[in-house]
């Protein structure tokens, strides 16, 4: 599609001192981090391009007039155009202040706000899942992570929302194999803490009937079965979970009785 362009902000004097590359009104925001100036001072030299031209024409003008920041020329760009940050050089001191950085929770909610409601396009999420396949996180990654939303509370509208989206979801069989070859690097540390988080917890009625009705229909495959039985070969239970067994079979009861007469 030919809707996009290049355009140029000048200076009073008639130098251009921004090079962009654009479509709609991009040229006119002021959302950016160079702001435009009055309309009689931005210009177009190339429009009615595809986006690829858009980029080379963009660079092109970048390395003709040069850059501020590397000493080459008079713009105030800090990459040398076209698809990605190319040529950007990021100072020490911006460096430390993007390592220090932290948002205040004013900004967060202000975030949180400007983007609810809004539905991103097919072809956006498109794009962010290309960008997202094949990636590897380091254990370190993973790990900043996993302590980022400890302790983190989702409202029930939230879960909800959550809930709406896997239902009628499947998985593909690459993913699938994916979460088993998962599943199979996960630590023992890591199996007893998730075991930790369980203990004390009790389901609702209501939520032990969803899990009942989610497994409904569902067969185990013999070799799941096999390693059902060989994982509790010589297993002891202990008197404690014997009678927790036992209360369970009592839970149970109230779940038929609660599904057939609401009691």
């Amino acid at each position: 599609m030919t809707e996009f362009y290049v355009y140029m902000y000048l200076r009073e004097d008639g130098t251009p001192y921004y090079v962009g590359k654009g479509k709609d009104r991009r040229a006119y925001s002021a959302r950016k981090r160079v702001k435009p100036p009055s309309k009689d001072r931005i210009v177009f030299p190339h429009t009615n391009l595809t986006e690829e031209d858009a980029f080379k024409y963009e660079r092109d003008l970048i390395a003709k007039y040069g850059r501020k920041d590397n000493g080459t020329g008079i713009l105030r760009n800090l990459t040398d155009g076209g698809e990605g940050a190319s040529g950007y050089i990021p100072t020490a001191e911006t460096l430390e202040k993007l390592r220090g950085r932290k948002q205040t929770p004013e900004s967060i909610e202000k975030r949180r706000l400007a983007n609810t409601g809004q539905k991103r396009s097919e072809e956006f999420c498109m794009r962010l899942s290309v960008v997202q396949k094949g990636r590897i996180f380091s254990f370190d990654h993973i790990e900043k992570m996993r302590q980022s939303q400890l302790g983190k509370k989702r409202s029930l509208d939230h879960r909800e929302n959550i809930g709406k989206a896997q239902v009628g979801k499947k998985n593909s069989p690459e993913t699938i194999e994916k979460m088993k070859l998962a599943k199979q690097h996960i630590s023992l540390e890591t199996i007893e803490k998730m075991r930790q988080s369980q203990l004390g917890k009790k389901h609702t009625i209501e939520s032990r009937e969803k899990m009942r009705l989610s497994k409904l229909g569902k067969k185990q495959s013999p070799e799941s079965i096999e390693k059902t039985r060989l994982a509790n070969l010589g297993r002891k239970q202990s008197p404690e979970h014997i009678e927790k067994r036992r209360l369970s079979r009592i839970n149970n009861k109230k779940v038929m009785d609660y599904q057939q007469n609401g009691i």
